[in-house]
Parts: structure tokens; sequence; C-alpha cells
């Protein structure tokens, strides 16, 4: 048959560009076509082969780009039509949304720093935190070896030794994959995906053929890309160039030893913050982490694979700092700031205190919360809901337990079998599912059954093509002509089962047959593993992840083949209000506090008690706490939500109450519209702050406080630890803008700021007798030793916030008032005594 060729015009339309995961997603199709497809962006007039990510980078195609492909083969006409269908449907959601950091503007200095002489720098923070330490500045590896004077062997043999380099990098890259996990494994596999590119291993090999060296083939080719991509539009593709350099190093590595690169020292000995202009990222795992407190980049990228990988791991980052390096090389210590986008070298007392406090502030939150570790989550009156953790790997289940979870509630597969070319291996499953069920240590682990398709396509699933994929050939509907994988899959986790207690858990079901059918599955294998006497638990309960409107409806007959029931609110939300969440079109229709939605929730969790089935809830709207007492009310057996947040839920389940609970979700299922829900629970919320306006958490004894700014810091920060304001810094900004207008200091040695505002949740009384007394404002007659500051919310302030600054004017002037006030020495006493003067 002749050759032929064929073309098409195509507007590219993914917002990240034609970057790795979706060149990637083109390679991987194109491989089952026997004819060859090019595409040329328009804009730049750059050709790219689809058989090579790397050349697909290079062609910086952006969105919106003009595209021109163009196949040639002996079924040009076929494969185009087959092509074009492709990028019109699967194409489109092969790309997640890139992280954003979302605000880059700088935010403003807290008071206390306002008027310090800093010498500082301001950037973007992309992972927050603070950090002290002192700073170590990293360079870039710099090569010591020569091209131009380097022995080579002659091209067969210098051709045959880069590959078995290649071969050597190869398998070391693999090992370090399978011994990773998370973002490490992530970025791991990048690379190893890169050292496969036909590109770039064939311009390597082009260099060494016409004589080049080993080094001087990599150097040529590693500046040829790295000049590509640095010249693309695209911020993304411009940092990727970094990896193609981490890359080739390695390769120059693998081929002439270690010492091809001059020795620097980035062995850290006490806390560092860590500085670069950029940083690789095999640069940045290979240093100490438990003593690596930051990392401040000058580069300004916020989606380097450096970056993402630093922020897994929970290390504060801020990029952008221009200037960072040559700051940074003046300093002893230096406290990076990422909550502000703040890197002060060389501190002053003032700025270090200022720190002390903030650090002191968040150790407490922990601390106070650090008791629901090991707490089940029971509300006032004794109510238990159980608290679980989302994860997606075995390797997050040790932190999710840390984290105080209660259980594993939502264990999502798929990504066993994402971003690879076949499935995984039932001994590969079992090993991930154990580690996870040994790591929960007795706590029940929901294991979800590969949930591919819709927004995660699988190549080797081979689901082709569909016009709505999220209504489509997904989940359990895939199961019966994939058979052999689920039943796979079910081994894996019913041997895994042998180790602690575990459920499992299947997506996408909306039928009864599809139930049954489930269940005669789940029993053969169960009969099956016990004729081969493989080590499981008999007793392993199957359930559902309902997310289908119909289950809801069929519950009674459900019951018949499945154990239990976990609400995917995500899903149901989206298909019970025929509203697709990532179409901003119609996103506005995509609200889980919907009436609608409340009562269907009503109405599952009802019916399945009512079957003596135990029900959960998984979704996004389990992780809010203000939807706490809808979630308590409806009686849910479990909620399910990302690791770091269940310490701040089991607290806010601890201050409620179910009869509460139970009442307002009455009250809330007779409204009408989303907005009116949200309203009615942000009202509930301010009336269930039944706290005293004063209390003894409130009072400070023997302040060590050393000026005015750092007594209503420390203040508003005891109020924000005990759950009284509810924006710290709108709060601690409106006692300064109420400081500006007068003096709040009465004399006598004591003062009372105040202010009304819609930060301030609780109203409050706040005391605190200081140590050594203080100057409150410039040319007060006496020092100020006792600060009583009340803070009132906007809508009660004529009421309240007068009459008590009143009553407390009025008792200051009283000699016997302050006598009595100075005699007291525990925070009981001075309760007691300011709560009988007052009348409160």
């Amino acid at each position: 048959m002749m050759n032929s060729s064929a073309s098409f015009n195509y507007t590219f339309p993914l917002p990240n560009g034609l970057h790795a995961r979706p060149a990637s997603f083109i390679e991987e199709t194109v491989k089952s076509y026997s004819d060859a497809i090019t595409i040329t962006n328009l804009r730049n007039n750059k050709e790219a082969d689809t058989r090579s990510v790397l050349s697909m980078i290079a062609s910086d195609i952006a969105l919106n780009d003009p595209v021109l492909v163009e196949v040639t083969g002996d079924q040009a006409e076929s494969t185009l039509n087959q092509f074009k269908s492709f990028l019109e449907t699967e194409f489109l959601a092969c790309d997640e949304p890139l992280e954003v950091v979302k605000d880059k503007r700088q935010k403003p200095l807290p008071h206390m720093l306002r008027d310090e002489p800093l010498q500082s720098l301001r950037g973007v923070s992309v992972s927050p935190g603070l950090a002290r330490g002192i700073p170590l500045v990293l360079g870039e590896p710099r090569l010591v070896l020569n091209p131009e004077t380097l022995e080579k062997a002659d091209g067969h043999e210098e051709q045959a030794r880069f590959d078995q380099t290649r071969q050597q990098l190869q398998a070391q890259l693999e090992h370090q994959v399978e011994t990773s996990g998370g973002e490490e494994k992530a970025i791991l596999k990048a690379h190893l995906s890169l050292l496969g590119d036909e590109k770039l291993v064939s311009s390597i090999a082009e260099g060494i053929n016409a004589g080049s060296s080993i080094l001087s083939a990599i150097l040529t080719t590693q500046e040829h890309f790295t000049q590509v991509l640095e010249s693309s539009r695209s911020e993304y593709l411009q940092e990727r160039a970094l990896d193609i350099r981490d890359l080739c190093s390695k390769l120059i590595v693998m081929t002439y030893g270690a010492d091809s690169f001059e020795k620097t020292d980035t062995e850290l000995t006490t806390d560092t913050v860590c500085i670069a202009g950029s940083l690789a990222p095999s640069q940045f795992l290979s240093l100490d982490r438990t003593r690596l407190k930051g990392l401040v980049l000058e580069a300004g990228g916020t989606t380097s694979h450096t970056v993402i990988v630093a922020r897994s791991f929970g290390i504060p980052v801020m990029v952008g700092v221009e200037g960072a390096r040559t700051l940074a090389a003046e300093g002893a210590q230096v406290i990076m700031d990422a909550n502000l986008g703040l890197l002060i070298s060389n501190p002053s007392e003032k700025v270090a205190r200022f720190y002390d406090l903030e650090q002191s502030k968040q150790e407490r939150l922990n601390l106070r919360r650090q008791k629901y570790v090991d707490q089940a989550a029971v509300t006032l009156d004794g109510h238990l809901m159980e608290v679980a953790a989302n994860i997606a790997s075995a390797e997050e289940a040790e932190a999710a337990f840390a984290q105080g979870a209660e259980g594993v509630g939502l264990f999502r597969t798929e990504m066993l079998y994402m971003d690879r070319t076949e499935p995984p291996c039932e001994e590969e499953q079992f090993e991930t599912y154990r580690k996870a069920v040994t790591a929960a240590n007795g706590k029940p682990v929901i294991i979800r059954t590969m949930d591919i398709g819709g927004d995660k396509p699988v190549d080797y699933f081979n689901i082709g093509t569909e016009e709505n994929p999220f209504l489509g050939y997904r989940a359990v509907r895939l199961y019966p002509k994939y058979l052999k994988l689920f039943e796979t899959q079910l081994r894996a986790i019913l041997r895994a089962s042998h180790y602690g207690q575990c459920k499992i858990m299947v997506p996408m079901v909306a039928t009864l047959a599809e139930a049954k059918w489930l269940r005669e599955v789940f029993n053969q294998i169960v009969e099956t593993m016990k004729l081969e006497g493989v080590e499981h638990n008999p007793d392993v309960q199957l359930g559902i992840m309902l997310e289908v409107p119909s289950c809801a409806f069929i519950i009674d007959q459900l019951v018949r083949y499945v154990d239990f029931f976990s609400i995917g609110s995500n899903d149901l939300t989206q298909y019970l209000l025929a509203a697709d969440r990532g179409n901003s079109k119609v996103e506005h229709l995509y609200d889980s506090l919907n009436p609608a939605f409340l009562r269907l929730l009503q109405h599952v969790v009802s019916e399945a008690h009512k079957a003596g089935a135990w029900v959960g809830m998984c979704g996004e709207f389990a992780g809010n706490p203000e939807h706490l007492p809808i979630l308590l009310g409806l009686g849910l057996d479990e909620i399910s939500l990302s690791a770091p947040r269940i310490l701040e839920i089991k607290e806010a389940i601890s201050q409620l109450t179910l009869a509460d609970s139970k009442a307002l979700l009455e009250q809330v299922l007779q409204l009408e519209t989303s907005e009116a829900v949200l309203e009615h629970l942000q009202s509930a919320v301010q009336q269930q702050e039944a706290l005293p306006i004063l209390a003894e958490h409130s009072i400070i004894m023997n302040a060590d406080c050393r000026s005015k700014g750092e007594v209503i810091k420390t203040l508003v920060d005891n109020l924000d630890i005990n759950g009284r304001v509810s924006d710290v810094v709108g709060a601690e900004q409106a006692i300064w803008e109420r400081e500006a207008i007068s003096p709040t200091m009465l004399g006598f040695g004591i003062a009372i700021p105040h202010c009304k505002s819609d930060s301030i949740a609780v109203n409050s009384i706040s005391i605190m007798k200081l140590a050594e007394p203080i100057l409150w404002n410039e040319g007060d007659p006496v020092m100020t030793d006792t600060v009583f500051m009340l803070t009132v919310r906007a809508s009660e302030a004529g009421s309240v916030h007068m009459q008590i600054f009143a009553q407390l004017a009025r008792r200051i002037m009283r000699g016997a008032f302050r006598d009595s006030l100075a005699a007291c020495t525990s925070e009981q006493e001075l309760l007691e005594f300011i709560s009988s003067e007052l009348e409160l």
C-alpha cells in the first residue's frame, strides 16, 4: 500500500500547555498507530514528533496555540480520524490543574514589625510555616571535567559505554522509585521517563557518532533542550529545564564518577534554612530533612519539581526572593516567615521576640489539640462519630494515624494503576495494602477498589472515546470486562486482611444487579482462597461507595448483598444536581448545601440505619468544620477527610451536642436555598459560642511582655487559641485602630485596649498582669502593669462594649478596687474578683 498523508488544524485546549503529562499521554496513544504523526506549533513553526515527549515539550505549545497535525503512513486518513477523536475527548481529561499560588501579593507586616528596621526581603510563599536557623547558600554543582581535553574511546566503544551507563542509571532510578513514595516517587518516575525519551537518547547518540565524547554529547544535548524549554512562554515548561540538567548531571556522574563535579558543602549540622538561586530535585533530596527547616529560592517558579517535593514534605518554601543569597551571606541567623513571604537576616531582639510569640502560639495550638490524637471524637452529650482519613498511598497511612485518624475511610487504589504500562500484580498490591493495614494497628481501613475511567484514564484499560466519561464506562462498570484485574485486587485485599481490620468498598454502583454480581464474585474469590489455603479474613465486609442517586432508593434491597455504605459526596452532589463541578458555567449549581442534597443525605442515612447498615461519608463535604452540625445531625457513623484537618475536626465535634445538631438539621432542611443554609449554619456557630465573657483561660498572670505591641499580640493570640476570634489578624488590627484614636491607659497603671469588630467570635474580657510594668504610651505619667482588653462583636457593640467599659472605668477610680485587684495572685482569684465586681 502506498504511503499517504492527511492533516487537520487544531487549537490547543489545555491550560498548562503541552507539558510532560499530556505529552506522555499522546506518546502512549500513538504507540498503537503504525503511521507517523507530527504536530507543528503554527505560532513558532516548531515541529514535534509525537513519539518523543521531549520533542513535544520543546514545541512550546501553549493554551489556544494553533497546531497543525500531520499523519503519514498507509492508513493516514483512518489514523487521523482516530487521533482527532482522541484529542477531542480523552485528551481533554488527561491533565490536572496545577496547584496555584493564589495570592502573590505581599501581606502587610504585623504591627510589631512595622517600625522595626529589618534586613529583609519579600518573596512568594508556596509552602507556609516558620523557619529559623543558620543560612546555607547552595550553589549549582560545578563541572570539573573539561570536555575539550577529556580522553575518549572510539565511537563504538563510547556508544557502548553510554548504553551501559544509561541502563545502570535506569536500574538505579527504578530502584529509587520502588523505595520512595508520594511526590518524590512521581518525580523520580518523571526522570525515568526522560531517560527513555527517544529524542534525548538519539541526540546524545548522534553526538557520539559524530566523534564527540559522552561528556560533550551530553552537555550539547543538555544545552539544546534547556534553551528550548527556557525560551518557552510557559513558566511550567521553563522550570522543566531543571529536570533536564538534573538528569544530565546524573548521566555524567554515572559515566565518570562523583568527582566529575566540584564538591560543595551540603551537610547540615544544625537547624538550617537553605538558600539557592534554583535547586535541582536531586540536590534537594540529598539534604538532611531533619535539619532542613526552610527553603528559599531566588527563582520565581512555583511549579518546579523541587518546590513540589519540598511542599510534600511540609517544609516551608519561598520563591522569587531576589538577592536572598547576598542577604544570607551577611547573616549569622535567618528567620523565614513563609506565612508572610518574609526573609529576615540577623533579626534584632525585638524581631526574635515577636517570632518567639508566634512559635509559642503555634505550639499551644498543637498542644491543645494533641489530646485528641488518641481520643475518639465525641460530642458534649456523649455521641461518638468516627473521624477517619482519606489516603492515596500506603505511605500516607502512618502519618494519618499520627494526626489522630481513627481509621482510613477511603484508601484510593487507582493511583497504583496509573502512570504505568501494565497493571500491578497481586503481590505488589498485597504488599501495599498490608503496609497500610499494618500501620493502622487494628483500626479499620476501607480500601476502595480501582476507580478507573472518568477523570482517571489508564491506557491499558483501552476504554476508548466517550462523549461523557463521568457518566460512562468507569469503575465497577469496567469490572466484568477486566474481571481478572478485579479478582486480583480482591485477592490482594483479602490477603492483607489477615494483618488487620479492612473493608472493601466498590465505586459507582448504580443498580441492584451490580451489587448482586459483586457479592457473587466476592464469595467465589473467598471460596477459592479457602480451598487454596491462602490466609485471609473471611469476614471482611463488602460495601459500596454511595455516589449514584439511584442507590439512595434501593438501600433496603442493596443490604441483601452489601454490608455498608460510604457516601461519596462529590459525585453524589454532581449527579443529583446534574452539574459538572469542573464547568465554570454551571459550577454554581454544584453545591452540597442545596437543601435537596441535604434531604437526600437524610434519606440515605435513615434508610441505611433502618436496614441495620453502617454509613459514613468520605467526600469534601465531610472535611469542612462548618458542616459538622449537619453531619452529626444526620447520624453518620463516620466521616473521612484529609489527615491534616483531623485534630481540628475532632476538637470541633467535642464542642457540639447531638441534640442541638439534630435540631439544626431539621431547621435547615426546611430552608429554600444554599445561601440560607449557610447563613443559618454561621448564625448557629455564634450561638454555640456560649463561652462566658470572662474565663480563666482569658487571664494571664506574670506575663513577660516588654512593650504594648507584645501585650496586644499575646492577648489576641490567646483569644485565637481559645476560639474567641474568627480572624486573628482582623482582631489585632481593630485593637490598633482604636489605639490610634486616643490613649487607652486610664491611669493608676491600668490600660483598657478595646475594639468592636466582625473578627470577634465571642465577646471577651481578657486580663493580663505583667511581671514588669511597661510604658503604654510615650509621655504616660506612670508605667502600666495591668491590662484589661475588651473585644466585642460589631453587631453587639452598642449594648455590651460601652457598658463594660464604663463599669471598669468607674471601678478603676476607686482605691479599694485597685488594692483588691493588686492583691489577686492567681487566675482564679482574679476571675472571681472581676466577675463579682462587674456582676458577670
